[in-house]
């Protein structure tokens, strides 16, 4: 009976111990669970801030971006009352641009001295900039490289009464993403371009962006490659090397340089190069309609061979009859400079004359062909200048 007694006793202190025991498991497992849950719970909370917090940064991201996107007052502001280059010398009045500032078409271009524009109205859609005003041209009024070039030029508007010209650049699209995620794109073509609305021209390389700030950095970068506020050096990089040495000469302050290498002046020849066959330089109707006329001046190379070579602007006329005159001047043939009996490169100045086209004009130019045939048809195209 004793030891049926101790039997009992020990399973039931067996199994109170079990009970002890698992009471303790259960609670160490609750304590871990709930501790898991608070941890849990913690980082959710944590995860729920931060993705607030995001929100909240994107939000003002968003507004200040859009706070950066230029608008239509900003531009007027900027652009209108001055007066601008064209980088290309375009003679059109009617020019369209892709959003990288490159012409669209081929637009006739000419001298840069006609090819100025001064902008009257500014009109900004999500699409276009487009840009509306008058083109001038310049008029050079004599003066030497090295003298005062503040008064050495003026600009003399060139696009008639009730006409204009007109400027359309296309803009970089600004898409907003939708709340699933997904962008909102404009109308796409096939070939990956975006149809301009208003010009109906396609760019095939034209991006989307969903930031105003890049499309606005897109249309500064398109603006610099039309325009230019003075003959820069990218602009004057572009131009022909006659007009760079009197740019270069004009900065520098003293007369061109010719790189003539081993060309004599004309104090040390012996026999100067002398003209034999002139020609008339051509005018055009820009200047003709304003009245420009008078003499220009040009320093030219003449060749052991008795040809033009290098050539520089000394008192250019503007109106675009310069390029005429160097044109006349390449065209022109020449007895070359002696020194002690040997054909020498001498460095000439020449006066070219512009004049005025008129019935009365022409009828002289023929009458002095016609008594005096060795000579050129008054006014003259041009002379050495006098030594």
């Amino acid at each position: 009976m004793d030891r049926i007694r101790s039997s009992k006793l020990s399973m039931r202190i067996a199994a109170y111990t079990f009970l002890a025991l698992s009471g303790v498991a259960w609670m160490a497992s609750s304590s871990f669970a709930m501790s898991l849950h608070q941890q849990t719970a913690a980082a959710s909370s944590e995860q729920t801030t931060a993705s607030a917090l995001t929100v909240k940064q994107n939000t003002e991201s968003d507004t200040k971006l859009a706070k950066v996107a230029i608008t239509e007052d900003e531009l007027r502001k900027r652009l209108t009352g001055n007066t601008w280059y064209l980088r290309g010398a375009w003679l059109s009045d009617s020019l369209e641009f892709s959003m990288r500032g490159k012409v669209l078409g081929h637009p006739a271009t000419g001298s840069f001295t006609l090819a100025l524009m001064r902008i009257e109205k500014v009109h900004l859609t999500r699409r276009n900039v487009e840009l509306v005003g008058t083109r001038y041209a310049l008029h050079f009024l004599g003066a030497l490289p090295y003298e005062n070039p503040e008064k050495s030029v003026e600009e003399i508007r060139i696009t008639p009464k009730k006409k204009f010209v007109r400027v359309v650049i296309a803009r970089e699209q600004v898409v907003k993403p939708k709340k699933s995620g997904k962008k909102k794109h404009a109308e796409v073509i096939p070939a990956g371009g975006i149809k301009d609305q208003t010009t109906r021209k396609i760019d095939p390389n034209a991006p989307t962006t969903e930031s105003p700030a890049e499309a606005e950095q897109m249309l500064e970068q398109a603006l610099d490659r039309i325009f230019a506020p003075i003959v820069d050096e990218t602009m004057l990089a572009t131009l022909p090397d006659y007009w760079q040495r009197y740019y270069k000469a004009r900065l520098d302050g003293h007369a061109p340089d010719m790189n003539a290498g081993d060309s004599l002046p004309a104090s040390a020849v012996d026999r100067p190069a002398r003209l034999l066959k002139a020609v008339d330089p051509a005018s055009n109707e820009y200047a003709q309609a304003n009245g420009i006329a008078g003499r220009a001046l040009y320093r030219v190379v003449v060749e052991a061979n008795g040809k033009p070579g290098n050539i520089a602007i000394m008192r250019p006329i503007g109106f675009g009859l310069d390029e005429h005159a160097i044109a006349a001047i390449q065209a022109a043939t020449f007895a070359p400079a002696m020194k002690a009996d040997l054909p020498v490169a001498e460095v000439l100045d020449l006066a070219v004359m512009f004049r005025i086209y008129s019935k009365r004009t022409d009828e002289l130019g023929k009458k002095s062909v016609a008594t005096e045939p060795s000579s050129p048809a008054l006014p003259g195209p041009y002379s050495v200048k006098d030594r």
